[in-house]
């Protein structure tokens, strides 16, 4: 019984001690080292081809042209796949072999395939060269993106400046603000021609730039720096000159031209504006560099179109004064004397206007006269064109058989240094009635002039009534009977 013991506890010291070293020697068949699998390590690492320790979760040792470990389907369906998982995150990843031929990269997790190249694809299709530059279809990128061959844009929803996209209809670019267009469509096949005679045939902002031609085939050179032709119109050229600004939103952006003429490149510049001004849509042109404000009394618009059609000059209508005193005063006018009216109203419209302030009132309308207390300053040189009427009253008794009025333009530097220009009507206001008695002659109380007055900047007129009545008379007040309006005809 004791040898039967002895024999069986030797048998497994010997099955112990060949496990114990079959598990930490490396497995070692006839022809050379295949599998090391160091257990006793405690780490799971295994390594192929080598006795070595292996540093990896599995490191394959080939001493051979491009070693290959392979996932090789003998007939399954869905080609060949190897796969990364992360337990923590839920990363799940498939490169794939398609059973189609291609090649996926596919987020196994939601079942996209993020990267897809067909098979006999193009040699380079992708090439990313050290330094970043990626090249697309050649391997010699000289830009972070070089495509040999043709670039196909479509839409986006992004904001992103320095976007380019097709929206269907034109190319355009993200300016970090808005899409701007960067493609010029036209149905004429129109080119670019630059013009030798004027000066460098390319693209310069210095003070001589080159000169384009915006033109179809057969066109001569351009004769100024930019030359537009239109074939709507054969025969006659330049039939279309249009240089468009298009502003969307806020109402106060206008859309217009400057013509700029200057010695050379530097100051002083004469500029001129012309376009639409976009706080209410009306066309003008202005003396200086931009549009200004709607209203004419800014001195500097010379023409307002309105959309309607109506054309405002600047140098048109100036004003319209007329006599309404507040307190009900009222203006006496002694014979014999040509006396200034005293306006004391020129504004609001449409009764009264004052367009560029030119006007001085007058305090009140029994203030004394002369010296002219209202009376027009012309702001610049110029002919006007002067209307003025005025009204008496006239009673019996007051007049005479011979008493008749008058009104008058009067100019000159200033108030108090100014002459008659031009005198009205003369209208007989009092005849010999019945009884030898002297009666007024009703209806023929209201006299007119009109005339064209020639003044420098800074000079003036004013209007002068008259009359030869028996004593002093009365001027009737109101905004229809006793007023004058000049306006400026060039």
């Amino acid at each position: 019984m004791k040898k039967i013991i002895t024999l069986l506890t030797g048998i497994a010291c010997l099955l112990f001690f060949t496990a114990a070293t079959v598990n930490s020697q490396p497995w070692v068949p006839i022809g050379g080292i295949h599998i090391y699998n160091p257990n006793n390590a405690g780490n799971g690492f295994v390594g192929i081809g080598t006795n070595a320790v292996p540093g990896k979760l599995l490191d394959v040792f080939r001493n051979t042209t491009e070693p290959t470990i392979r996932v090789f389907n003998t007939g399954g369906i869905g080609g060949a796949t190897f796969e990364m998982a992360d337990l923590v995150s839920g990363a799940d990843w498939k490169f794939k072999a398609t059973g189609l031929g291609g090649f996926k990269v596919r987020d196994q997790a939601i079942g996209l395939d993020v990267f897809t190249i067909e098979q006999n694809a193009l040699a380079n299709a992708l090439y990313i060269k050290a330094g970043g530059n990626v090249g697309l279809g050649l391997t010699n990128p000289l830009e972070k993106l070089h495509i040999n061959g043709a670039l196909m844009l479509g839409n986006t929803a992004g904001a992103n400046a320095g976007t380019i996209r097709w929206d269907g209809f034109n190319f355009q670019g993200y300016n970090g603000t808005g899409w701007v267009n960067l493609d010029v469509q036209n149905n004429n096949p129109w080119i670019l021609i630059p013009n030798a005679p004027f000066g460098n045939p390319e693209l310069f902002s210095g003070p001589q730039p080159m000169s384009l031609s915006f033109a179809l085939p057969g066109i001569p050179n351009p004769l100024a720096r930019l030359y537009v032709t239109d074939m709507s119109a054969p025969g006659i050229f330049p039939h279309q000159l249009a240089i468009e600004t298009i502003t969307g939103g806020a109402g106060a952006l206008n859309a217009s031209q400057l013509y700029r003429i200057s010695v050379g490149m530097a100051q002083p510049f004469i500029d001129y504006s012309a376009g639409i001004f976009g706080g209410d849509g009306t066309y003008k042109v202005c003396f200086g560099a931009a549009l200004t404000a709607t209203a004419q009394s800014d001195n500097t618009t010379m023409i307002r179109a309105n959309p309607s059609g109506i054309i405002d000059l600047a140098n048109q209508s100036r004003i319209r004064a007329y006599q309404l005193d507040p307190a009900g005063l009222i203006q006496t006018v002694p014979p014999g004397i040509w006396t200034p009216v005293n306006y004391t109203f020129d504004a609001p419209l449409p009764i009264g206007y004052d367009e560029q302030g030119e006007f001085t009132l007058a305090p009140a309308a029994n203030t004394p006269v002369p010296v002219e207390n209202a009376f027009f300053t012309a702001a610049v040189s110029g002919y006007y064109q002067v209307n003025a009427r005025c009204e008496f009253e006239v009673y019996p008794g007051a007049v005479g058989p011979a008493s008749y009025i008058s009104i008058a333009i009067w100019s000159g530097a200033g108030p108090g240094a100014t002459a008659s220009y031009a005198v009205g009507n003369n209208l007989q206001i009092g005849y010999l009635g019945g009884g030898g008695q002297p009666m007024p002659l009703q209806g023929n109380n209201a006299s007119n002039v009109s005339d064209v007055v020639y003044l420098t900047a800074g000079q003036i007129i004013s209007i002068r009534v008259f009359h030869t009545a028996l004593v002093p008379l009365n001027l009737t007040q109101g905004q229809n009977t006793l007023y004058v309006s000049i306006h400026k005809v060039s």
